[in-house]
């Protein structure tokens, strides 16, 4: 191994770690409940055409078009994990995100509407 694969590996290391740092960094800042991830989403319980969508948010590409995302329905259904699934897999390409629970933010609309 001579000097320039040497210098090459180092900065490789260096660029790995750094990444590392950065995803650690905006999974803290996304406020992301732990456990609720990609992997720990029990996708089988979705209809098909849920997954493709949760497929298709997964690869960000509504972040470039500034597209929010919501979720709507009944309690239990599997709406938080899914979406904080997607934000843990956006977190690891390196997106930010930001994690708002739902229920202020319809408190805050009801209080701003009387």
């Amino acid at each position: 191994m001579d000097a320039l694969d040497s210098l090459l590996e180092v900065l490789e290391m260096e660029a790995e770690d750094r990444r590392q740092r950065r995803t650690v960094r905006l999974r803290q800042a996304s406020k992301l409940p732990a456990g609720k991830t990609w992997d720990t989403f029990e996708r089988k319980r979705m209809p098909a055409e849920l997954n493709q969508k949760l497929d298709e948010l997964a690869r960000g590409e509504f972040v470039e078009r500034s597209v929010n995302v919501l979720a709507f329905g009944l309690p239990g259904t599997g709406k938080t994990h899914a979406l904080c699934a997607v934000g843990y897999r956006l977190v690891e390409v390196g997106r930010s995100v930001l994690v708002y629970p739902g229920l202020p933010a319809r408190t805050g609309l009801t209080r701003s509407q009387t």
